[in-house]
């Protein structure tokens, strides 16, 4: 904890300013860095589209619907030669979970 006069030369001086707000800032980064890191993953979302954006294969979806209870899986030809594999299942409630997807082969 710093005391009254040292924020006041601090204050006085624009380089130790400078380099105090930097630290702070820096600090600040690294500590939401870490709280970001330790949020699980969300494994449930309201929209296909919502769980497909979640693992970026949005792209790779045929955009067939899903009905409730059930799994959908497909191949996406991305130019390899087995493609690569999306399955996305939706709970009997309407919510989709995050897809499973990997390439194939």
């Amino acid at each position: 904890m710093l005391t009254i006069d040292e924020i006041k030369a601090i204050r006085e001086n624009p380089a130790i300013y400078r380099a105090a707000v930097q630290a702070n800032l820096e600090f600040a980064t690294r500590a939401l860095t870490c709280a970001v890191a330790k949020t699980p993953k969300q494994n449930r979302f309201q929209t296909l589209s919502e769980a497909l954006e979640s693992e970026g294969v949005s792209h790779m979806w045929n955009w067939r619907p899903i009905a409730y209870g059930e799994t959908v899986s497909l191949t996406y030809d991305d130019g390899t030669r087995y493609g690569h594999y999306v399955s996305v299942y939706r709970d009997e409630t309407g919510l989709y979970e995050r897809p499973v997807h990997y390439r194939r082969g």
